[in-house]
């Protein structure tokens, strides 16, 4: 059964969407503001919101109906926010940014929110603020916005050495900006500084197992990050955080689908010259140039539907331009030579062009 909220927003999503796909033409190729509705885009993309936020919280898993509601609401919210005009305050335009980009990668649009942080410019953030809360909110909010823009080895190490200065400064500040409190909201101003410390320790996790396929020893990922947002939900529900909350089971569940989306997730267990392969995209010079995740394509092809598995002979895929098809192809080279070393099996690469044969070449090469 559909979201009752769907129903309901069917004609107003159809014009927000039409208008903002319009802004968004103007903005790119003529540079010029189109005049949109910036009030209906807004109330859609709320909306949207809403939706996602309920689906989430539904659980829905085994659910494939409401899944796909989940995907197309939470990617029509992201093309909505993008076209908005940006808050004024840093902290707010930040939580905005956010907010739209862990929208994107629920709605399987990663790649998308990636490029499109790459490309806007960013709040200066008052990550050294004297005032603790703000200085934790601010920190919070910059490693999550790094970690969906995935802006090479750089962004990575940054969001680690913010989390570390963000450690090393807590014994500094933290107890005489409790103390500084009215004594009736220091229990939940301490409650929502412990809610934001899990989501440091929560972007942690992931960024380490972004880059390592591993954490502490572990491959399951999801277990630690679900740890810490547990934990962060636990806090919420006892003090009404009416801002960390929503905010929070967004961030799980984006964590949760950047999980699933890592190359390390999707090449888990296959055999050693795939995790070889894997570990050499990631590491590639340790910078823009490294690649930490599969596009939703290719995450079907080779996890969802088995491509990387030993007992297929033979697999068709079908695919557009630009979605990933040569990377499906190098897996599973690696995993047909893998299959048949004992036979000192080889492999035909076939391509339509002599220049697309001489592309293909050139990427292999530097690849295997």
């Amino acid at each position: 059964m559909s979201h009752w909220l769907l129903g309901k927003l069917s004609d107003i999503r159809q014009q927000a969407l039409k208008q903002a796909s319009h802004a968004q033409i103007y903005r790119e190729l003529l540079d010029t503001p189109f005049g949109e509705d910036a009030e209906l885009i807004r109330r859609s993309a709320e909306a949207l919101e809403m939706v996602v936020l309920d689906l989430v919280l539904e659980e829905i898993t085994d659910d494939g109906e409401k899944q796909k509601e989940l995907k197309l609401s939470a990617a029509d919210a992201f093309r909505l926010l993008r076209v908005l005009p940006r808050p004024e305050d840093s902290v707010e335009t930040a939580m905005f940014l956010l907010r739209a980009g862990a929208l994107a990668v629920l709605g399987d649009k990663g790649s998308d929110a990636a490029r499109w942080l790459r490309e806007e410019s960013w709040p200066e953030l008052p990550l050294d603020s004297e005032d603790w809360s703000k200085r934790t909110w601010a920190t919070i909010l910059d490693i999550w916005l790094r970690l969906i823009r995935k802006g090479g080895w750089s962004d990575r190490d940054a969001v680690l050495e913010r989390i570390s200065r963000l450690r090393d400064s807590q014994a500094s500040f933290e107890k005489d900006y409790l103390e500084g409190q009215e004594p009736a909201h220091v229990k939940a101003t301490a409650l929502e500084l412990i809610g934001l410390y899990h989501l440091a320790k929560a972007a942690e996790v992931f960024a380490h197992y972004m880059t390592d396929g591993v954490v502490d020893g572990k491959y399951q990922t999801h277990q630690l990050l679900e740890t810490h947002f547990d934990r962060v939900l636990a806090v919420c529900k006892q003090a009404q955080m009416v801002e960390l909350e929503p905010l929070s089971r967004l961030l799980a569940a984006t964590a949760s689908q950047m999980a699933d989306n890592s190359i390390w997730t999707v090449t888990r267990a296959v055999n050693t010259r795939v995790t070889e392969f894997v570990r050499n995209l990631v590491d590639r010079g340790r910078g823009d140039r490294a690649i930490f995740d599969v596009l939703p394509p290719q995450r079907r092809a080779l996890a969802e539907k088995g491509l990387l598995g030993s007992s297929r002979r033979a697999v068709v895929v079908s695919l557009p331009t630009s979605s990933g098809k040569t990377l499906i192809a190098q897996f599973r080279i690696l995993q047909a030579l893998n299959q048949f070393d004992q036979e000192r099996g080889w492999v035909a690469y076939l391509a339509p062009t002599r220049t697309l044969v001489n592309q293909i070449a050139r990427q292999l090469r530097r690849d295997f």
